[in-house]
């Protein structure tokens, strides 16, 4: 597992061991692993990932990695609300990230890697806010996130206005091309501002727009 993103060297450098870190779109694992694994590393992962393939790899990363103790992985949806929302699988491939919550814009997602299936299968997605998760008691107060939700990344911050003065630095992949419910870029980028974060620094990787965010 490298570390692709732009900014995520950065992001892990910011990490204390006592921190909370909750990886909203954890795929295979490339962000949990890295923050977990090392002989300093942080306290507790929160990975989220509700795609199969990507799902299954990841539990099988921890497992490689003997993180078992430090990580909980969970195969739901951060959104705005507890609820269901239908989830496009397109791939098993663990490598790619393209299976998404059902949107507006299906043309700007492309298929890739070597499962990906010609007729993707549609499917009911558990949803749940991160102010939902941490008031049930299902994960404990966060003070690292990271947002990678295929376009869902809006309605992501929408259901976390009571956790993220709890949040020191957040990092957030926009997928302009595949934003849902309305959203932009730069309504986004305002959100992060209402919940108190200044972006820090931002990056470009091909399509998308990755900020890194410390609260104010």
């Amino acid at each position: 597992l490298g570390l692709a993103d732009p900014l995520q060297k950065e992001f892990l450098h910011a990490a204390k061991p006592s921190d909370v870190f909750l990886d909203v779109g954890a795929n295979c694992g490339s962000w949990t692993i890295p923050a977990v694994a090392p002989p300093d590393g942080i306290r507790s992962v929160y990975a989220l990932e509700p795609s199969p393939g990507p799902y299954l790899t990841l539990l099988e990363n921890i497992r490689l990695n003997g993180c078992e103790d430090k990580v909980w992985a969970m195969p739901i949806i951060a959104g705005d609300r507890e609820g269901f929302a239908r989830f496009r699988v397109d791939t098993l491939d663990p490598s790619t990230g393209t299976s998404h919550v059902t949107g507006a814009h299906e043309a700007a997602h492309q298929p890739t890697g070597a499962l990906w299936r010609p007729e993707p299968v549609e499917t009911q997605v558990p949803t749940f806010s991160i102010d939902g998760l941490v008031q049930m008691g299902a994960i404990e107060q966060p003070t690292l996130v990271k947002i990678d939700a295929e376009g869902y990344e809006g309605l992501v911050l929408d259901g976390m206005s009571q956790t993220a003065p709890g949040v020191r630095v957040m990092c957030v992949e926009i997928h302009p091309d595949r934003l849902t419910g309305g959203s932009s870029v730069e309504s986004l980028l305002r959100r992060v501002e209402l919940l108190g974060f200044n972006v820090a620094r931002q990056a470009q990787r091909g399509r998308q727009i990755h900020i890194l965010c410390r609260r104010n």
